[in-house]
C-alpha cells in the first residue's frame, strides 16, 4: 500500500470535522469516518464497536462489510483478555501479523480472518464508550504512525457519540 498523504489526511480531518460540526446525528459522522478509514488503509473490516449502556455488552454501531446476521447476532460482554485491557486501560492493540499471534488474532477477529489488526479505545470525559477496529488481509497494514492517525479518528468519534449522548 502506498503511504498516505498529509494533505489527503488533513482533508479527510476536515470533512469529518465539517460533518460533526453541523450535526447531532452520530451515525452520520461514523459512517464517514469508517468509510475513510477503509479509503485510507484499504481494509477488509472497520468497525465501530460500543458499549450499550443499558445492557453494558458490546455492539457494533457502525461498519464496512459485516454481514448483516453478523452485526445483529454480535454480542459479547466486556469481559476478560485483549479487549477488556483496551477499554480499561486506553492501550491500543496492534497485530502485525495475525499468523504470529493466533491467540491474539482469535480474540480480537471479527466476523473474518485477516493479516493484521489494530483496537483503539473511545472515551470520553473519562468514560469509555468503546472501541475502533480495522483489519486488513495483508500483514503489517498498520504502523505506530497509523496508530496516531487512528485514535484521532477514535477521538473524533468519541466527540461524536458524546454530543450526541448530551
Amino acid at each position: 500500500m502506498s503511504p498516505l498523504k498529509p494533505e489527503e489526511c488533513l482533508h479527510f480531518f476536515s470533512e469529518v470535522l465539517s460533518i460533526l460540526h453541523s450535526t447531532h446525528e452520530p451515525e452520520r459522522v461514523l459512517s464517514l469516518i469508517v468509510d475513510r478509514i477503509v479509503r485510507m488503509y484499504g481494509c477488509q473490516t472497520c468497525a465501530v464497536i460500543i458499549i450499550n449502556p443499558e445492557t453494558e455488552y458490546l455492539q457494533i454501531s457502525t461498519n464496512h462489510n459485516l454481514s448483516h446476521r453478523y452485526v445483529k447476532d454480535f454480542r459479547r460482554s466486556l469481559g476478560t483478555g485483549a479487549i477488556a485491557k483496551t477499554l480499561s486501560t486506553g492501550k491500543p492493540i496492534l497485530i502485525a501479523d495475525g499468523e504470529r499471534e493466533p491467540e491474539l488474532a482469535g480474540e480480537i477477529r471479527l466476523e473474518y480472518p485477516f493479516r493484521s489488526a489494530v483496537c483503539l479505545q473511545i472515551s470520553a470525559e473519562l468514560r469509555t464508550l468503546g472501541y475502533l477496529y480495522a483489519d486488513s488481509r495483508e500483514s503489517h497494514a498498520f504502523t505506530q504512525n497509523d496508530m496516531r492517525i487512528l485514535q484521532s479518528f477514535a477521538d473524533l468519534i468519541s466527540i461524536a457519540l458524546n454530543k450526541s449522548y448530551l
